[in-house]
């Protein structure tokens, strides 16, 4: 292996800010949450109703990936889906179904679907008025535990924060150590990779698994097939398996090590949030989950290490 420049690689400082605008789309997600519903009985659909709708887009007679909805709540007017729909269903009653023909734009998000015109054969199921409580310091005080709004926009700005920061850091990790392997030669043992695929798609099936989505149905919707998905999580174990590879390199020719002082705080840390005795839990571990454990701490004291010598452009 030949280990590339790993200490002062350049990069542009990530932007961790939180905006105005991101901390009231929390408070508009509550006010939805918890607006009250009348259902509209004594006439026909009009901007500002909620419709209550299934669809089923088809493109050359097949339907779509991500083209169906049951139940699917929109407001009409507000822009949140397709302005074909905000179009079609003003006038519509309860019960009426009908095709609504929608023609995708060269730039939309799902490459797949720029420049086709798709049929959406679409129902509406109900209508409702929907009463929003306006976002102030009386909202706060019947759906948080603050007395008042700006209370209230201080915690979720935190929360906010805190998000924004951890993803902020993995992504920029994750750039760094593609800059370090681009620069690296690293060969990759085959056997280890077939493990760590495996490993990394089984995951992926349990994660299925656990939210009830048959694998079937998940390629149906993301219109990727099995195969495609089995090389995307090969090509994550070799992009784990080149970290790795440099991080303990880094680790080597730092001299970077973990002290049992450490080590000993860490494992007292996972008996805690395991919630166990840590005496117990340390002597139920055997040797080679406590040098697992360790290695990990060597790693993510190399990236530290080398985070740390960043040098941030301009």
């Amino acid at each position: 292996m030949r280990l590339g420049t790993y200490k002062g690689i350049h990069m542009a400082h990530p932007n961790t800010e939180v905006t105005e605008h991101e901390v009231m789309n929390v408070l508009k997600k509550k006010q939805k949450e918890y607006a009250v519903a009348t259902n509209i009985d004594d006439r026909c659909a009009q901007e500002g109703d909620q419709a209550i709708l299934d669809f089923e887009g088809i493109y050359n007679g097949q339907t779509i990936p991500h083209g169906n909805g049951n139940n699917f709540a929109l407001t009409i007017g507000a822009k949140a889906f397709l302005p074909e729909f905000d179009e079609a269903l003003v006038g519509k009653n309860p019960g009426d179904t009908f095709d609504i023909n929608v023609t995708f734009a060269p730039d939309y998000r799902i490459s797949a679907m720029q420049n086709r015109s798709v049929v959406f054969h679409t129902t509406v199921k109900k209508l409702r008025l929907m009463d929003y409580q306006p976002i102030d310091d009386e909202f706060a005080k019947d759906f948080s535990e603050y007395e008042t709004l700006e209370e209230w926009k201080e915690e979720i700005l935190s929360n906010l924060k805190a998000r924004r920061e951890t993803s902020v850091r993995e992504k920029f990790s994750r750039e760094v150590m593609a800059k370090i392997v681009a620069d690296s030669d690293i060969p990759i043992d085959e056997d280890l990779k077939e493990e760590m695929t495996q490993i990394f798609y089984d995951d992926f099936l349990d994660e299925l698994e656990m939210n009830q989505i048959p694998l079937e149905l998940y390629c149906k919707r993301s219109g990727h097939t099995e195969d495609e998905i089995y090389a995307d999580k090969e090509q994550e174990a070799v992009e784990a398996i080149q970290a790795q590879s440099v991080l303990h390199a880094v680790a080597a020719a730092e001299h970077i090590s973990v002290t049992p002082e450490e080590l000993a705080e860490e494992l007292k840390a996972i008996a805690l949030e395991e919630e166990e005795d840590p005496e117990e839990f340390v002597d139920s571990l055997e040797e080679e989950d406590v040098e697992s454990i360790a290695d990990q701490l060597t790693m993510d004291k190399t990236m530290a290490f080398i985070l740390d010598s960043v040098v941030f452009e301009d």
